[in-house]
C-alpha cells in the first residue's frame, strides 16, 4: 500500500464528498502509437500495448506505470484531507465512457427522457473534459487513451497513520527480542519497553483480526 497525492477541481472535491464521484480519467502519457488498439495489465510486466492476438514487444513502448498507483493504494487529494482508495484500475480510449461511466464521474443528470438524459450527462462530460483537458493538447476530440481510475471515499488519514505505526512497532518488537544492538538499553527500561510493545503487538492482532487491510480505510 502507497499513498500518493491525486488534484481535484473544487466542484469535483464536492461530488467526491457527496459521493457522486467514484472515477476520473486522467491522460496516458506519453501517448501510444497512433496503430496500438489495446493495452492491458500483464503480471510481472506492466501495463502493456499488445496485438489483438496479445503478442507483446512488438511496439516501441514496450510497458507504462500508472502515476497514480495500483488498486488498494491510497491517493490524498491535494488542498483537503479527503483521501481515497483505489478499487480499479484501467485503460481505455476516452471515447469508450457510457453515461454510467458520466455519472460515476460527478456529472449530474439533467432531463426526463431515458435519451435526453444520457446525451445530456455525455455533453456535460465532454465539456467537462475538454475545460480541464483542450488546452494541454487532450481535448475530447483526439480521443486519448486514459487511465480510469475507481475508487471509494477513505478517512482522512488517521488509518494510514495508525497502520504505519502499528508496522513500524512490530520491527521493533523483533529487534528487541533477537538482543539487536541498535535497541540497546537499561535492563528495566528494555523490559518496560518489552512490555509495552507486546501490549502493541496484541492491539495489532486485534485490529488485523477485525480490520481487512484492503478495506481499512472505511
Amino acid at each position: 500500500m502507497k499513498e500518493r497525492q491525486i488534484l481535484f477541481k473544487e466542484e469535483m472535491i464536492r461530488a467526491i464528498l457527496d459521493g457522486r464521484k467514484t472515477q476520473t480519467r486522467r491522460v496516458l502519457e506519453p501517448r501510444p502509437e497512433p496503430f496500438v488498439e489495446r493495452i492491458e495489465f500483464l503480471p510481472g510486466v506492466g501495463w502493456c500495448p499488445t496485438t489483438p492476438s496479445g503478442k507483446i514487444g512488438v511496439f516501441k513502448r514496450l510497458s507504462y506505470e500508472c502515476h497514480f498507483g495500483a488498486s488498494g493504494d491510497v491517493l490524498r487529494v491535494i488542498g483537503s484531507e479527503v483521501f481515497l482508495t483505489i478499487t480499479d484500475i484501467r485503460v481505455e480510449r476516452l471515447w469508450n465512457i457510457d453515461a454510467t461511466d458520466c455519472l460515476a464521474e460527478g456529472i449530474r443528470p439533467r432531463g426526463v427522457d431515458p435519451v435526453d438524459i444520457a446525451t445530456n450527462l455525455m455533453d456535460d462530460f465532454r465539456k467537462l473534459w475538454d475545460d480541464i483537458n483542450a488546452g494541454r493538447g487532450f481535448a475530447w476530440d483526439t480521443n486519448p487513451w486514459v487511465w480510469v481510475i475507481a475508487f471509494r471515499q477513505g478517512r482522512r488519514g488517521e488509518m494510514t497513520q495508525v497502520w504505519n505505526l502499528l508496522e513500524a512497532c512490530k520491527r521493533a518488537l523483533f529487534f528487541i527480542e533477537e538482543g539487536d544492538d541498535a535497541f540497546s538499553c537499561p535492563e528495566e527500561t528494555q523490559a518496560y519497553a518489552l512490555d509495552t510493545i507486546r501490549e502493541m503487538r496484541d492491539a495489532i492482532a486485534a485490529f488485523e483480526a477485525a480490520t481487512d487491510k484492503t478495506n481499512r480505510y472505511e
